[in-house]
């Protein structure tokens, strides 16, 4: 297998991927492979496969394990290559994996891995510039200037035909740098203004929420809508308690939730028009969001309360002074109603109030009967155990008291 070599040495690497059609595993196969060999390659296509797989699906985790096992299956000490081609052709793969996983890493926000992986992608793409004939020096200047960030983009669209993995047309890329937030990663918040909102009132931010399985990365409020919030976006407030600004919109049906939602979407303006689209958290979404393992049931009737002993604050009953605004019975906490978002520690996530406070709407109906939509977090006026767990959720009740409100969640528009 002859190794394309650009006059441009600059182009070289980036040409040799993104202008062939096959998987990068392909490139391992030479004439002159033993039988191992070749099982090897065969192996490291179909991790190639399987991370190709997860990654266009948004699950990032596998994506990234699949990358990991794809280096540990080229990089084996016992299939050192035994020409130059073959070391070529391990040099490319290597670099890319590193590539990629470089880029994973960056736009979740882990800084220090990404650098890590940035460091060991260079050292494989001097290596292959190195093989294909260039002096050390002018190798190293090469991988100085080249844009890894750009190059895995590019490798992407070559992949899929123009139109990129799902993955990057999410809110892990789009959403965070549409709301100016370009190095927003996993747990950081970005601010979405709301015109005509009080001066000194809450802003709207949202938490980019990891993915997990099916459920994709996402945007999640960081607090409950305001009452301040509410008001500059409906024209209204229904709230029972009017304490002030920042204290939770309640008495709000899952109607007067969407109809928010909807207006708040209609009314963004400059970078963000257009981008984005506000909507309530699907009950997975949120159950990742407290924090939940893996759950069982096809309903969220069937998944209520089903894991024990786990609580927003923790595994311990009763809660811990400060873990909430729950019952006065409890002792928690110093307010006899609802108190203003974010009084109390925020989760591992940086989200707050998930527990307690007020109900929070979620999008999914309670059964299969289409019976009502429901409820999740417990409010300022529980204290029973079982419902305060973060696995319960709330069916059958009223459309408006005064323990139920909202939190936004948020969706890209993908770019065309």
């Amino acid at each position: 297998m002859k190794t394309l070599i650009l006059q441009n040495p600059g182009l070289n690497w980036y040409a040799h991927l993104v202008l062939t059609s096959v998987t990068i595993l392909a490139l391992t196969v030479s004439l002159g492979c033993n039988a191992k060999r070749n099982d090897t390659t065969e192996d490291s296509t179909k991790l190639d496969d399987k991370f190709a797989n997860a990654y266009l699906k948004g699950d990032i985790d596998q994506a990234r394990q699949s990358l990991k096992e794809l280096i540990q299956q080229i990089d084996k000490p016992k299939l050192s290559p035994v020409n130059q081609t073959d070391q070529i052709n391990q040099a490319d793969p290597l670099a890319f994996a590193y590539a990629r996983l470089y880029v994973l890493e960056k736009r979740a926000g882990n800084e220090d891995l990404a650098q890590a992986y940035l460091a060991k992608s260079r050292e494989w793409l001097v290596r292959y510039h190195e093989l294909s004939g260039e002096s050390p020096e002018a190798a190293a200047a090469v991988v100085k200037s080249f844009n890894f960030m750009e190059f895995v983009d590019q490798r992407d669209k070559a992949l899929t035909g123009g139109k990129g993995p799902k993955y990057f047309q999410t809110e892990l890329r789009f959403l965070p740098a549409a709301l100016g937030e370009a190095n927003a990663g996993l747990g950081k918040s970005a601010v979405a203004e709301i015109p005509g909102l009080p001066s000194g009132a809450k802003k709207l931010e949202v938490v980019l929420v990891p993915g997990r399985g099916a459920v994709k990365p996402f945007l999640m409020g960081k607090y409950e809508v305001t009452q301040a919030q509410y008001q500059a976006v409906m024209g209204n407030n229904p709230s029972y308690f009017t304490n002030g600004f920042d204290y939770p919109v309640e008495q709000v049906s899952w109607n007067d939730a969407q109809d928010y939602c909807a207006k708040l979407t209609a009314g963004l303006s400059g970078e963000l028009k257009g981008k984005m689209t506000f909507r309530l958290p699907s009950d997975a979404e949120w159950s990742l969001a407290v924090g939940l393992s893996e759950e069982t049931g096809s309903t969220p009737k069937d998944k209520s309360g089903k894991i024990a002993n786990v609580y927003p604050w923790g595994s311990q009953w009763p809660p811990p002074v400060g873990a909430g605004n729950y019952d006065p019975k409890l002792k928690v906490d110093s307010f006899d109603t609802t108190s203003p978002v974010g009084s109390f520690k925020p989760n591992q996530l940086g989200l707050y109030d998930l527990g307690g406070n007020i109900w929070e709407w979620c999008e999914d109906w309670w059964d299969n009967d289409h019976s009502c939509r429901l409820l999740r977090g417990g409010s300022w006026a529980d204290d029973w155990a079982v419902g305060l767990l973060s696995s319960n959720r709330h069916g059958p009740v009223g459309d408006r008291r005064n323990g139920l409100g909202f939190r936004v969640a948020a969706s890209a528009v993908s770019p065309r």
